[in-house]
């Protein structure tokens, strides 16, 4: 999750997470691809071709976002709509950069929101490997999709382009914690 109002990840970003472990820039890639054809091995050409990794902004909010995050997130005891919503408080009485992420999270759908800190928080207690939650999140996805928010989303996003969905419930405190159980049930 990290900083909510990254929409993607940065280059830094992807290095500093483990998503990748080497940046080779595009202007290299005729070195890397002749280097990979004349049979060498992969990993040292990779690192010979590579360069030092950008500064990652994601990381750089650890700061001021992890201790919110664990105060939401931390008691898995905690119904996922509650710690949702603590999580929407901690980042309003922040600083600048974390009222731009409430802020931010505030647009989405509510109930996506709250479905995405609970499988995180579920992914955290349970230390999933990345195939377990891929797995998860295929169980999950359809639940979501089936749901009208994800056509209104599509609507304001792709048909009409007004950037104003009509989310129902409209605000994360307002999200069922039945349905919320429903769309987590085990498959």
């Amino acid at each position: 999750f990290g900083v909510a109002g990254q929409l993607f990840l940065q280059l830094g970003d992807a290095l500093a997470l483990g998503f990748a472990d080497f940046f080779v820039p595009s202007t290299r890639i005729g070195q890397l691809r002749q280097r990979l054809a004349a049979g060498d091995d992969p990993a040292l050409a990779v690192a010979a071709l590579a360069e030092p990794a950008p500064e990652s902004a994601l990381l750089r909010s650890r700061d001021w976002f992890d201790p919110i995050a664990d105060e939401a997130l931390g008691d898995e005891h905690r119904a996922p709509v509650e710690a949702a919503a603590t999580l929407i408080r901690g980042l309003e009485r922040g600083g600048e950069a974390a009222r731009e992420t409430a802020r931010t999270v505030r647009r989405m759908c509510p109930t996506a929101v709250v479905v995405t800190l609970a499988q995180l928080r579920h992914t955290r207690a349970e230390a999933l490997t990345l195939a377990e939650v891929l797995d998860d999140d295929l169980r999950l996805l359809p639940r979501l999709m089936q749901r009208d928010d994800f056509l209104e989303g599509v609507r304001a996003a792709v048909i009409d382009k007004d950037g104003a969905p009509g989310w129902d419930p409209a605000r994360i405190e307002d999200v069922s914690e039945g349905r919320v159980a429903r769309i987590l049930a085990p498959a």
